[in-house]
């Protein structure tokens, strides 16, 4: 319970803090102030020094990305290579805990990707990032291509596989190429507003809504979190416009620079929006860029 294994992104809320390490989930019951804490519950695996899966079911996970505690003390995964995220309704108290709702899926024994059945409003390729506020959930999910929102966090299993409300990135809910600006299911080859390639991460702070474009190398801002499928961006980071994708393309000519500037991103993943600032980790440019909103 002191160690981890490969952590993908930590939260906090409440007192308590949660960590996504592979194919588990820790809980602190406090936010740690020294260094070697233990961990109190480990999600997703039967104890601490277990290492195997538990397979497709309500407590098992495969390559966990994203970890979110919310406000009300809810517990929100995705769980990546099941496809599928994951709702506990408080924080486990118990190892293995299973969870109180799937979404991707259409139960807990179902782990396939896209449901085997395409992709739609209630199926998941890869989700990577997630965000919850209790109420709002949003997940990008990463190899359909799109964001997708849910206005209302389902709460029990009788709204397991519910269909998300909103889809940003692709332009219709069954989209899943990336850069699909006219909607053909084949990648123009170029970004645009309407488009994404490969989102990562999401974060919100209640009001606006950042997205890492992995594969656009950028990150995009709503000034607003959309309340309808399609709305554009108010603002791209990284790139001199929506329709330029290249790695660490200092001019804007469309290609890759042999040097980064403070002005482009390279593969970003985690992103995080605090007051007038933006957070971005890049893992291509070794680095964290700290960016100021204003």
């Amino acid at each position: 319970e002191t160690e981890l294994s490969g952590p993908l992104s930590v939260s906090t809320a409440n007192g308590k803090m949660v960590v996504a390490d592979g194919n588990r989930v820790v809980v602190y019951a406090t936010v740690p102030t020294s260094d070697g804490p233990s961990a109190a519950v480990v999600v997703g695996q039967s104890s601490f020094t277990a290492t195997g899966s538990l397979g497709c079911n309500g407590a098992g996970l495969n390559n966990s990305h994203s970890a979110v505690v919310t406000p009300d003390g809810k517990l929100v995964v995705a769980d990546s290579d099941h496809h599928r995220v994951l709702v506990w309704n408080r924080v486990p108290d118990n190892n293995a805990q299973p969870a109180d709702v799937v979404l991707g899926q259409p139960d807990f024994l179902h782990c396939g990707e896209n449901n085997a059945s395409g992709p739609g409003a209630n199926t998941l390729n890869n989700p990577y990032g997630v965000w919850s506020d209790g109420h709002r959930l949003i997940v990008a999910d990463s190899q359909n291509h799109p964001v997708l929102i849910w206005n209302q966090m389902p709460v029990d299993s009788s709204q397991n596989f519910k269909p998300a409300d909103i889809v940003l990135g692709q332009t219709s809910m069954t989209g899943n190429a990336p850069n699909d600006a006219d909607g053909d299911r084949t990648d123009d080859g170029v970004p645009a507003a309407n488009t994404l390639d490969s989102p990562l991460e999401v974060h919100s702070d209640g009001r606006r809504l950042a997205v890492t474009d992995a594969g656009n190398n950028r990150v995009l801002i709503w000034n607003m979190i959309p309340t309808q499928s399609g709305t554009l961006p108010d603002r791209v980071i990284g790139q001199p416009d929506f329709i330029h994708g290249a790695p660490n393309d200092v001019n804007g000519d469309g290609i890759e620079d042999a040097a980064p500037s403070e002005l482009v991103i390279n593969n970003p993943r985690g992103v995080f929006l605090h007051g007038n600032r933006l957070f971005v980790t890049e893992t291509r440019n070794h680095r964290v860029m700290i960016i100021r909103l204003d």
